[in-house]
């Protein structure tokens, strides 16, 4: 199975067509019959960033101006492809060749044309020969082999976590063989491809870094508590520290999803018991949208807490709405501004956001707040709420007339909260104006109210259609499955050739029971393996699988033995 089918055979013949009639580029010279020479050889050499290995560079150089157009062959499957440089150059330096299989020996033919379709073979193919994996690399299984007619052309992309592996972000064809990975030195967040080819990520938590698909770093940000800054990255000034997610906007500005602390702040001191006294001075991690140019300059900063909690006539903070997660103390950035380990001084995860999307059609964003059980979205250029996805439950009374009105079949969903999101991830804007989002299910209830039992709960990816001027909300379509439980981490793509989803269960949850079964988890610690199910997407009708991708083993979690964040599927690797 090709690495790049469809859209790259679309593209080779396109371009052959243009060649054999003379029509390469609007400069082709009829009376030009002579084809171009090669000067310089062609030398295909590994990539020298060891981070991407199945990757080559090529090199040569021709007596005029000339496209390249490459055939690989895999010599162990007979399987080819091609690829094609459509940049008239007479030198041709280090060209990305990518795409090679792990452990195998490639057949790679040369071809050339000049302005006029001219065309020259090289007199002989080239070899490119790739090492193994490495040791320790996940476990990859093709469930679901990709339906030739009904899944979306391209390469899968994920990213792997895992406190006993490296850390890799991962792309795989449509038969589950891995055609390029990157070892990254750092947890590479959300990793974005960009309209230049190159990948757009967080790198941890200080770093913002564009890359090409070589591994090779071309542009860097840096938060003000980066340890030790690359040279010639770029300062975010007034910008402590960015998380989960970064969205690249149609103006060339980038949305960042970062946190600022919030000191001596009136808290809950419990998420069971509704009437517990109030913590009066709490330090509290809250989220932050920043949106930068490409200088690094900021454009504008929302701060979630002052837009979700309210204020009295003297501007003093409310008691802020939260989550049974909103008391998880994480260690990290804070600590080195509180200089304290003590619990009373650490900080509470507040909001935990995970997402920001923007919506060009309005000019707004989507914001995901995992610990609120909230999917907020809000106006770019004012930032007034527009609406928020959220059960009812506990809001405050200034922010309850944003909050959207169910529609639901009693007898399709038995209860409220098998309609509602909870711990959500990923809501992103389809075409047609709904939210799509991966909702994890956690718990499946706010605070002060009873959690539902992991063998009761599920996890889906889920459409809402939101009706902003009745503020009501409906779902049209959902996929879950009873054998895939995500209790963190998800994620949900529409894919704009086939109109299909691509869902990521990317931390199925299991644990042992005693009696030799797996069985359902929502504790930390369990996680046992990735799920990436590619599903039809067609209202009133069942969503059929079309490709299915299963990454690291089915055993009972003991530990965070897989899991990752983000799955996605782009068109090309190049």
């Amino acid at each position: 199975m090709s690495a790049f089918p469809h859209a790259i055979w679309r593209t080779a013949l396109v371009l052959v067509f243009g060649l054999v009639t003379g029509l390469a580029t609007p400069h082709a010279k009829p009376s030009d019959t002579v084809p171009p020479r090669f000067q310089r050889a062609p030398v295909l050499k590994a990539n020298p960033n060891p981070s991407v290995p199945l990757a080559g560079v090529l090199s040569f150089s021709a007596n005029e101006s000339v496209t390249v157009h490459l055939t690989i062959t895999d010599d162990k499957t007979g399987d080819r492809w091609s690829v094609d440089y459509r940049e008239l150059a007479a030198a041709h330096t280090n060209l990305p060749v990518l795409g090679f299989r792990p452990g195998r020996k490639h057949s790679v033919a040369v071809r050339i044309a000049d302005a006029a379709g001219n065309v020259t073979p090289y007199e002989r193919a080239l070899t490119f020969t790739t090492g193994a994996l490495p040791t320790g690399f996940p476990l990859i299984k093709l469930v679901v082999p990709a339906d030739p007619l009904r899944s979306e052309p391209g390469v899968t992309v994920f990213v792997v976590f895992s406190p006993v592996i490296d850390r890799y972000l991962v792309a795989v064809d449509r038969s589950g063989e891995v055609v390029w990975y990157y070892r990254a030195a750092a947890d590479p967040y959300e990793p974005r491809k960009l309209a230049n080819g190159h990948v757009l990520f967080l790198e941890s938590d200080t770093r913002l870094v564009e890359m090409d698909m070589l591994g090779n770093v071309v542009a860097s940000w840096h938060t003000t508590h980066h340890p030790s800054p690359p040279q010639g990255s770029l300062l975010l000034e007034g910008v402590d520290y960015c998380h989960h997610d970064v969205f690249p906007m149609p103006d060339d500005h980038i949305a960042l999803l970062c946190k600022e602390l919030r000191r001596n702040v009136v808290y809950p001191s419990s998420a069971e018991i509704r009437d517990a006294p109030a913590l009066p001075s709490a330090n509290v991690l809250a989220d932050r949208i920043v949106e930068i140019d490409r200088r690094g300059e900021v454009v504008h900063s929302y701060s979630l807490w002052d837009l979700l909690v309210p204020r009295d006539e003297a501007g003093r903070y409310a008691r802020p709405l939260i989550g049974y997660y909103s008391f998880m103390q994480p260690i990290g950035w804070f600590l080195r501004e509180i200089r304290s380990f003590v619990p009373k001084d650490l900080a509470y995860d507040w909001s935990h956001g995970n997402t920001v999307t923007y919506v060009a059609e309005d000019d707004s964003f989507l914001f995901s707040a995992r610990n609120l059980n909230a999917v907020v979205k809000f106006r770019r250029s004012t930032g007034e709420i527009v609406w928020i996805l959220s059960p009812h439950e506990n809001w405050p009374a200034q922010l309850q007339p944003y909050l959207l009105t169910p529609r639901y079949d009693v007898a399709r969903y038995a209860t409220i909260q098998a309609f509602w999101p909870y711990s959500q991830h990923s809501p992103i804007a389809l075409p047609n104006g709904n939210v799509l989002l991966f909702d994890n299910g956690t718990y499946r209830a706010s605070a002060f109210g009873k959690p539902w039992l992991p063998t009761d709960n599920f996890s889906r990816a889920v459409e809402y259609h939101v009706d902003p001027g009745a503020r009501t909300v409906e779902i049209p379509w959902e996929y879950r499955r009873a054998d895939l439980f995500a209790h963190f981490v998800g994620s949900v793509r529409w894919l704009p050739s086939t109109g299909n989803i691509l869902s990521g269960f990317l931390a199925v949850t299991t644990v042992g029971d005693g009696k030799g079964r797996c069985v359902k988890s929502q504790d930390w610690g369990h996680e046992s393996w990735q799920e990436i199910v590619e599903t039809t997407h067609a209202y009133g009708q069942a969503p059929q699988v079309v490709f299915e991708l299963r990454i690291g083993e089915t055993a009972c979690g003991d530990g965070h033995t897989n899991y990752g964040y983000r799955a996605d599927r782009w068109p090309s690797l190049y």
